[in-house]
């Protein structure tokens, strides 16, 4: 492991590097002789005696350990020779299995050097504006990314577009700790269902593509954004007051309160042409009458077919207008889906609004629902009466069965 290397390189008391090895002449300690054992074992890829170890009568030990240089295990002098040559850094990716020379400082030991801090801090920028940018151009792992920000066009200057390149460079660690809360919060998943969470997400494109217009040298432009990111953020806050000053709540209250009487008065038209299609029942009633005192059983079948046509006619304009309701609802669902599954991050007002056009649009459809049915239910009453009729007065033929004698012939 590369620890047991770390371990062997601080028994031997932390010898100078040279050529991308060390060497150690000097008393075997205990703690020498277990890192040293520990060392025979490594795999070649992990590093490996290049001469010994060797010990003599005296006590003593000499040896030469050759490092390795991969992602098993890199040694690097200090912070700044750990930024200019980790690719892992600069694509966002905080490397691993590394061992800082002069502050004798291992990957995964607690409290880093103040300048890994800020390497760290450089590295989830990076990696940030990679999740925040429109694209990029290389997408090799553990190597630096071009990303794409663009400045839309104003009154008198044409949409410009800009190349990021994320290379940390060393002198970026002058800079200091970043302020990425806000846009770590930003790009987080607990942001996606927040409200217009897309537009800061732009706001904060804006910002950055401003200040990468601002950058006096492109192929630095990542070291100018770091040493700037205050600004980035205040400018980010800017734009996003202006936005919220533009937007107001009551505008959504507006838009909900319109939808809702858009909806109420869709189902108010499918109510009104359903009570216009009532009218038709009375006249079947009528026929009823005229039925019962017809003496002729032509004219008896004649007004019963009528009867039974203008029950199929209602029927099927009613089912007409049950699939009226339906559209009206899909369509309810479609325009106040996205409302409702925000409604969490509005304030009580417009959730409260909210909840009130979804219950009260539930009500109107159900009543509407019950009427539509109740008028398709009674449609067929005058045929069912007239059926009735029929077989009082005629009976039925077919199978032999005659008239009731409830009534006369």
């Amino acid at each position: 492991m590369f620890s047991d290397v770390v371990s062997l390189y601080r028994a031997a008391n932390r010898p100078s590097i040279g050529s991308g090895e060390f060497e150690y002449t000097g008393t075997c300690a205990d703690l020498l002789k277990d890192a040293l054992a520990a060392c025979r074992n490594l795999s070649a890829h992990e590093g490996s005696f290049s001469d010994g170890p060797v010990f003599n009568s005296d006590g003593s030990v000499e040896f030469t350990w050759l490092l390795a240089h991969n992602e098993h295990g890199r040694f690097y002098a200090d912070v700044h020779q750990l930024v200019q040559d980790s690719g892992a850094l600069s694509s966002g990716i905080r490397p691993t299995n590394f061992y800082l020379v002069d502050s004798d400082f291992i990957f995964d030991s607690p409290s880093p050097p103040s300048q890994l801090l800020v390497a760290f801090d450089l590295c989830e920028l990076a990696a940030l504006l990679s999740a925040l940018s429109l694209g990029s151009t290389n997408s090799e792992p553990a190597q630096p990314k071009t990303l794409v920000f663009v400045l839309p066009a104003e009154d008198s200057k044409p949409p410009r577009t800009f190349e990021l390149s994320t290379r940390i460079e060393p002198i970026a660690l002058n800079a200091g700790r970043l302020e990425l809360s806000a846009l770590r919060e930003l790009l987080s998943d607990k942001s996606d269902n927040s409200l217009h969470v897309n537009e800061h997400r732009q706001l904060f494109r804006l910002a950055v593509a401003d200040a990468l217009g601002k950058a006096p040298d492109s192929k630095k432009a990542f070291t100018y954004l770091a040493e700037n990111w205050l600004e980035v953020v205040k400018q980010y806050g800017y734009n996003a007051d202006c936005y919220v000053h533009n937007f107001s709540f009551e505008k959504i209250r507006e838009d909900i309160a319109d939808k809702e009487l858009d909806f109420s008065t869709r189902l108010n038209s499918v109510m009104g042409d359903s009570t216009a299609k009532l009218l038709a029942l009375p006249l079947s009633i009528a026929g009823l009458l005229t039925i019962w005192k017809s003496d002729q059983l032509v004219d008896f079948v004649l007004l019963a077919l009528g009867i039974l046509l203008t029950s199929l006619l209602m029927s099927g304009m009613i089912h007409n207008q049950l699939l009226l309701v339906r559209q009206v609802g899909h369509s309810h669902d479609v325009v106040f889906g996205k409302l409702n599954a925000k409604i969490k991050s509005y304030p009580e007002t417009i959730s409260s609004a909210l909840d009130e056009a979804n219950q009260g649009f539930l009500e109107q459809r159900t009543f509407l629902l019950r009427v539509l049915w109740g008028i398709r239910v009674l449609a067929w009453f005058p045929s069912m009466a007239a059926i009735w009729l029929a077989v009082c007065r005629y009976g039925i033929p077919l199978i032999g069965v005659g008239p009731l004698p409830i009534l006369p012939r």
